[in-house]
């Protein structure tokens, strides 16, 4: 988890933006993967609490532009937020009230012209993983949802932005 994430982040050049996920449960990050994408940027994973090592050596190497927290303080805490200020003069954070809006506050703040929608499981991230980076390269947000229906912060995106075009990942027994 944590180590692989900044293995990959090593292909990403120096004075790139990051963004910054929990690494004990993955749909802050699976959402953050088309704005990691779009922004030429990488994901980084962390504890509650205080960042992995990994994690630090990682930040050192990069010296990011902006670092992005994905998540509410119930994720990645503010202890942390302030830990990342050793990395970088701008630290922000996304978050919402819970996995789905925080993937809509990723998108109306990353993506706030797109033109189309990826759209993935909230509960499963197999599709979402493969799809993110892609749906990031073609300059548009990765939204998540549950299977049954969209959940209104998804809904509410789609509505505002009317895109031309919405993808969804995966067959229809997952959404």
């Amino acid at each position: 988890g944590y180590a692989t994430a900044c293995r990959r982040s090593a292909a990403v050049p120096g004075g790139s933006p990051v963004f910054i996920a929990t690494g004990r449960d993955l749909p802050d990050a699976l959402a953050g993967t088309a704005a990691a994408a779009t922004k030429h940027g990488a994901i980084l994973l962390t504890g509650l609490s205080a960042l992995p090592s990994a994690t630090s050596a990682a930040l050192s190497k990069l010296a990011p532009s902006s670092i992005t927290i994905l998540g509410g303080t119930d994720v990645v805490s503010a202890a942390v937020a302030t830990q990342l200020g050793n990395y970088s003069s701008i630290v922000s954070r996304l978050s919402g009230g819970d996995r789905y809006a925080t993937a809509a506050a990723i998108a109306t703040s990353v993506f706030p012209r797109a033109t189309g929608v990826f759209i993935a499981a909230g509960a499963g991230f197999a599709d979402g993983l493969t799809g993110g980076p892609f749906a990031g390269s073609a300059g548009m947000p990765l939204l998540l949802s549950t299977h049954d229906c969209l959940p209104a912060p998804t809904a509410a995106v789609i509505a505002a932005d009317a895109p031309a075009t919405v993808t969804l990942l995966g067959g229809s027994d997952v959404v």
